[in-house]
């Protein structure tokens, strides 16, 4: 969407290809992408980086993913049966970031049942599982005002990377919090969905 023409991604390739510091540099910014998360869920592929032990407690906290690209595989054809008997519990996302562009329950079920979108575009979306929290009772401020209700949080876990032909340096540096009220689908803090928080590190 954001490359357009031929011309675009020429100049993509001619600074990837220069000795500038990308951030990120493509294979970062490939590795962070709805399809690689998802192609990392099937068996066989974290076990490629990782031990067995260190690909086992990874696991443990993958949500299932699904491709939607012809032909679908079994696996694939089972969830989306799922998804439009059950959309409460699974979310269609695209290759995009920000909020706003997930689609949930009817609107998600239409574009499985390719009464929305054809085929080619369905192929674009993974499809995921919910992740369900227990929630809890927080008082949250945007706008200057203050609604308290049941929410759910998410972390993220932030770190810089630099790579070379000859090193490289990686090192965690932080963290994010945002938590949203319970019924709230997207959670992008910018678009307004959610607001940054806290956690208690104990």
């Amino acid at each position: 969407r954001d490359y357009t023409s031929d011309k675009d991604w020429k100049g993509y390739e001619c600074v990837e290809l220069s000795r500038a510091i990308k951030c990120p540099c493509i294979s970062y910014h490939l590795a962070g992408t709805k399809k690689v998360q998802q192609k990392l869920c099937e068996p066989g592929e974290v076990e490629k980086w990782l031990d067995k032990k260190e690909a086992a407690t990874l696991r443990q906290y993958f949500a299932d993913q699904y491709a939607l690209a012809e032909p679908l595989d079994t696996e694939s054809e089972k969830a989306i049966k799922d998804a439009i008997d059950h959309p409460e519990k699974y979310v269609l996302k695209p290759q995009r970031e920000g909020g706003g562009n997930n689609l949930w329950m009817e609107e998600m079920k239409a574009a499985l049942e390719l009464k929305t979108m054809t085929k080619e575009e369905r192929s674009a979306y993974i499809l995921m599982r919910r992740i369900v929290q227990k929630p809890f009772t927080s008082a949250l401020m945007r706008r200057g005002k203050v609604q308290v209700g049941e929410c759910e949080k998410e972390v993220g876990i932030y770190a810089s990377y630099i790579g070379g032909a000859d090193e490289e340096y990686g090192k965690v540096i932080g963290h994010l919090m945002r938590t949203k009220l319970v019924g709230v689908n997207e959670g992008g803090v910018a678009s307004g969905y959610a607001v940054l928080d806290s956690p208690v590190l104990i």
